[in-house]
């Protein structure tokens, strides 16, 4: 995930970091999620404006959630 002013959200910088983590041995997840115009994508009290967004952050948070609790356990 991502956040940024510009009207990418961090785009640009998300592949990089995902192409370097997967480089050394990471496990990155397939699904990425960028937030972009961050200074008017939040309420004052840090939740996400467009619900849409916040619905796709909390399906990727599960998914973490479940990809960690796997590889803990093994």
């Amino acid at each position: 995930m991502s956040a940024a002013a510009a009207g990418y959200g961090g785009l640009r910088g998300l592949v990089f970091l995902r192409m370097l983590l997967g480089n050394i041995g990471v496990t990155v997840l397939a699904d990425q999620i960028t937030v972009a115009h961050a200074p008017k994508a939040f309420n004052s009290d840090g939740s996400l404006v467009d619900e849409a967004k916040t619905q796709a952050v909390h399906a990727l948070s599960a998914k973490l959630t479940s990809t960690v609790a796997k590889l803990t356990s093994v």
